[in-house]
């Protein structure tokens, strides 16, 4: 474990998180090659990555990536019985001791693959798993992608009434952005909504169109955390991609109630007017 914040202004950290890509190949340049370049440096101190789950923490937060992308790798190539590995829930039971009651910091979780979803398959074991190590009544914030999609959800709960959780889909990094029509469960999955914005056409033996790219970017202030999330955006005059400039999507603030440990939301904005709105939402 690292404490982020005593090392953030002398330092810089990555860190990576094991999709089901990866380990269709057995993860051996995720393992070998990839993850030893990834960690905390700082000067006069260096900590590489030793696996693909993690925590960063502060006197208010932690930040904890965990691998849902082990359990993935089948002879048939995919499996979809996606679960934590025992490692990671040993770990997160002995080692970040989630379970403590006495520890009210907020909870932030990121995972390659989603717990719930309007769009696609859900994927619920790593939230029950999740449920059985946390204190009862737990409010989190969970960020997840395997959906090449940017999409929002309403406060929930999930994993039989035992874990409540905001969740967001930050699949939209780095692959053609997938995009859909009105998803039949939008209202039953509580979407509220997602970017549906086209970018261009891709041709070729299939013709589709697909999103922006983006990304999301975390600041803390103490038990405050904001989040805003952008997307590419076309220059006027070039009409191409701009290297300069992002389109903001959407702003929202946490709080964390160290009471509870409760994570709390403050503010959730939709800046950009073009994004598919499912229903109505709180915007303060």
């Amino acid at each position: 474990m690292v404490d982020l914040i005593s090392l953030l202004s002398l330092s810089y950290l990555s860190a990576l998180l094991l999709g089901n890509h990866e380990q269709y190949s057995r993860s051996y340049g995720f393992y070998d090659t990839l993850l030893p370049t990834k960690g905390v440096f700082a000067q006069g101190y260096e900590s590489t990555q030793k696996a693909a789950f993690w925590v960063h923490e502060s006197s208010d937060w932690r930040i904890i990536g965990l691998d849902t992308g082990y359990s993935t790798y089948s002879v048939k190539l995919q499996n979809d019985n996606v679960t934590l590995p025992q490692a990671s829930i040993d770990w997160l039971r002995d080692v970040v001791r989630i379970g403590n009651p006495k520890d009210t910091r907020g909870l932030i979780f990121l995972t390659h693959h989603q717990p719930l979803s309007a769009f696609e398959t859900g994927y619920p074991f790593p939230a029950h798993q999740l449920s059985e190590l946390l204190p009862s009544n737990r409010t989190i914030l969970w960020l997840f992608g395997h959906e090449h999609r940017l999409s929002f959800y309403e406060k929930q709960t999930i994993a039989d009434g035992n874990l409540s959780l905001y969740p967001r889909c930050v699949g939209n990094s780095g692959f053609p952005t997938q995009l859909s029509p009105l998803p039949t469960r939008a209202h039953q999955s509580k979407l509220i909504a997602y970017d549906d914005r086209v970018y261009q056409m891709l041709s070729g033996i299939y013709s589709v169109e697909v999103g922006f790219n983006g990304w999301f970017e975390m600041s803390m202030n103490g038990p405050n955390v904001d989040v805003v999330y952008k997307s590419l955006t076309i220059d006027a005059q070039t009409k191409l991609v701009s290297n300069t400039t992002s389109t903001v999507s959407v702003k929202e603030s946490f709080a964390v109630n160290r009471t509870t440990g409760n994570v709390e939301q403050i503010h959730f904005h939709i800046v950009d007017k073009n994004l598919t709105v499912v229903q109505y939402y709180k915007d303060y």
